[in-house]
């Protein structure tokens, strides 16, 4: 990619006369980047490029590329919807012909009539409204051929993909519908199920009157057939039972694939709004919270699973049935109804009771549960650290400690719970023993027969099943209770920034840094890290940041990017305060070398391409040659593509040197640069971080942190941090004699 080619790559994809060209060049950009299809996709990948670059003109190229699917994947419909929606479109579809289409309602793909989301279409199409010396004409373009046409003489019908852009505040999840309404995140969730609900509701209520309808047949049999000593009304019984017991079948099928599905399209859309959630809370609430309330945030949503696959919701399903069964118990039996009623409401008190107490019970478990696992996390985190220094017997005896009371927590939760099961089937058996003392009263006084009595006895087992199993479930009950809760204030939490408006073109920073009388504390309870922070830094110059172990370094970094914020004072870039820039517009120009790399699982390209998803190979390569990586690299199978292995992730040289060629890579105006542990700084890394630091000053404001000599001198300035009071700013000499 050419140096021209650098400065527009993150540029709108296209001009304000909308010329195709430009969306044949994202086009080209995006296949030898990130978009590797089969040919057969080409021509729906080519309408898209097409679409995004007339409905959106500043619609930056690094946005398209992460809306798009990962390389190898197909690219049907699905995936263009998809895409779509990752830029904030949502759709609609209707069957007309093009040369019909409102002009108002372009751009538009088409494909042919018939369209379904699993469709990868043969000839697919974009339609816009062109005006012309006052004139509005419709334009055609044919993803086949490349060609565009006059799209008023295309008469055939098609179906026609509308894409408006999405209004946040307008859905049944955002924030403010949810205020007015008073319902929470989860609920309005479930809500969008509202078909597959009732559909559910429809079935169960099919299925429990054909339930009831067996202890009636069991009456039947006894009555019709045994005490007359008939058999001929058996067969007939017989086959009604069966027809009866295979309708439930068939129904129970259908029930639990409807069940099946909304528990797996719940699990995605719960699990994804999490992960998504957590990933643009404020960075500080972030990056302070332990590994193991990240953990537990992300496994809450496994709770949800249970209303839908485990027995919460089928228990739920069978209350009507209950009510059902008093109903045709008291036609049945008359009095005999009141034993079940006083069986169900000894066993609402009995659920009520233990509920109180198994609430507390689960909330001191959950919590010592936390501390084990954070004890767990830490353990592996350091692990030769306690061998190194003799810990192990101390760790061991720690690890004993918690890990026993956590398992003692466990053990009482559990046993409350057995106990409440157990209380409960103890009811259901004293009211099933009081049902046959009445029962049997009933036929000596000659108001009922034998049968009538074993239906009842049936009829009231199905009655009070729910109501045991609500006992018996009283721990799942109140867990998933938690995790809905949970869910919900993670929900309502506000996002970092806000969502960033993709309709509007985005100012280019130009990287003139300034801090005006900055103060940055950690801790309410602690004092300042240091106060009265003012230096600025231009394009063309380096400032380097000095100062002992905890004196703040990192954080002045952390103070641009905004993921510290400030107790006072004003950071500014270009003048303006960077709370009045969007958060994830501030970082996107922004290059960073953090003072710890993380390499992930894939390639050497991919992990490079996370700073510019759309540089290619050849820039690649350069940045690689420029950190002195691309000699370890070129002799490797695949090269770029081949994948990263153990031993890189492990080898600091290599991490960082991966890490400043990211940051490289990004077109941005401002370099922040962290400090390097000594291991990294070997095998000539630290002559090669010098040379990119001077050729980055050229036209970037350059800001470093390192306590080495060598580095401070190549600053224009240099400040030095002292924990609790006002930084000095001065020469790199200045500087060196106060921390030597």
């Amino acid at each position: 990619m050419t140096a021209a080619a650098d400065v527009l790559v993150d540029m709108p994809v296209a001009d304000e006369d909308h010329d195709e060209t430009a969306a044949l060049l994202l086009f080209e950009r995006l296949r030898a980047t990130v978009l590797e299809i089969p040919p057969q996709d080409e021509p729906l990948a080519l309408c898209f490029c097409v679409l995004v670059s007339r409905i959106n003109p500043f619609l930056r190229t690094s946005q398209i590329a992460d809306a798009l699917p990962g390389r190898g994947h197909r690219f049907g419909m699905l995936e263009l919807i998809n895409a779509m929606v990752s830029l904030g479109y949502r759709y609609n579809a209707i069957d007309i012909r093009p040369c019909d289409l409102d002009p108002r309602l372009s751009p538009a793909i088409i494909v042919e009539a018939g369209f379904g989301a699993s469709v990868h279409p043969v000839a697919p199409g974009v339609i816009w409204s062109w005006q012309r010396k006052g004139q509005t004409r419709m334009r055609c373009f044919d993803g086949s051929t490349c060609s565009v046409s006059d799209g008023a003489h295309l008469s055939r019908s098609v179906t026609a993909l509308m894409f408006r852009p999405i209004d946040r505040d307008r859905l049944p999840t955002s924030i403010k519908r949810r205020r007015a309404s008073g319902y929470g995140w989860f609920r309005t969730t479930l809500a969008r199920f509202g078909k597959e609900m009732r559909r559910i509701l429809l079935l169960s209520g099919a299925i429990n009157m054909l339930t009831l309808a067996v202890p009636l047949f069991i009456m039947m049999i006894y009555e019709r057939t045994l005490g007359p000593r008939l058999n001929d009304p058996l067969v007939h019984l017989a086959q009604g039972a069966a027809l009866v017991v295979g309708a439930e079948v068939a129904l129970r099928a259908v029930r639990s694939n409807i069940l099946c599905w909304l528990a797996a399209r719940l699990d995605f859309l719960v699990g994804v709004a999490i992960f998504e959630r957590l990933m643009f809370l404020p960075a500080n609430l972030v990056q302070r919270a332990s590994v193991s309330d990240q953990i537990a945030r992300i496994k809450t949503f496994e709770a949800v699973r249970d209303i839908f696959c485990g027995p919460i919701l089928l228990m739920t399903l069978e209350m009507p049935a209950a009510l059902m069964s008093l109903v045709v118990l008291y036609l049945l039996c008359g009095p005999l109804v009141v034993v079940p009623v006083l069986g169900i409401l000894a066993l609402l008190l009995t659920f009520w009771l233990f509920w109180r107490r198994i609430r507390v019970r689960i909330r001191e478990a959950a919590i010592d549960s936390s501390v084990m696992q954070q004890f767990a996390i830490e353990t592996f985190e350091k692990l030769d650290a306690i061998r190194l220094d003799g810990l192990s017997r101390q760790w061991s005896e720690t690890y004993r400690d918690i890990s026993g009371q956590e398992i003692s927590r466990q053990a009482r939760l559990a046993r409350l719970g057995e106990m409440g099961a157990g209380l409960s089937q103890l009811v259901v058996g004293l009211t099933a023993l009081a049902a046959l003392y009445v029962g049997a009263n009933v036929i000596w006084a000659g108001a009922m027969q034998t049968g009538t009595l074993i239906a009842a006895i049936l009829l009231v087992s199905r009655a009070l099943m729910p109501f045991n199993a609500l006992c018996a479930m009283i721990p799942r009950i109140e867990q998933l209770r938690n995790a809905v809760a949970q869910i919900d204030d993670l929900m309502d939490a506000p996002e970092e920034g806000g969502i960033s408006d993709p309709s509007r073109p985005r100012s280019r920073l130009q990287g003139h840094l300034e801090f005006a009388g900055v103060a940055l504390r950690y801790d309410a309870a602690a004092g300042p890290v240091f106060t009265g922070l003012s230096f600025e830094v231009r394009p063309g110059e380096i400032v380097a940041i000095a100062g002992s172990n905890g004196s703040g370094k990192s954080s002045v970094l952390k103070l641009v990017l905004a993921t510290e914020p400030a107790l006072l004072g004003h950071v500014r870039i270009d003048g303006f305060d960077i709370r009045q820039i969007n958060v994830r517009e501030l970082r996107e120009q922004i290059a960073y070398v953090p003072q710890q790399i993380d390499l992930f699982e894939g390639t050497i390209a991919e992990n490079l391409r996370l700073a510019m998803p759309v540089a290619d190979d050849d820039a690649l390569r350069a940045v690689l040659e420029r950190v002195g990586a691309w000699d370890g690299i070129a002799g490797r199978d695949g090269q770029l593509h081949a994948a990263l292995t153990a031993s890189d992730r492990n080898d600091p040289v290599f991490a960082h040197r991966i890490g400043l060629a990211r940051a490289l890579l990004k077109p941005s105006r401002i370099l922040l640069v962290d400090e390097m542990p000594a291991a990294a700084l070997s095998a000539g890394f630290d002559m090669t971080l010098m040379d990119c630091l001077r050729a980055a000053a050229r036209d970037r404001a350059v800001l470093v942190v390192s306590h080495r000599a060598d580095f401070l001198r190549l600053a224009d300035r240099a400040v030095a941090l002292r924990r609790g009071q006002v930084p000095v700013v001065g020469s790199p000499d200045k500087v060196l004699e106060m921390t030597a």
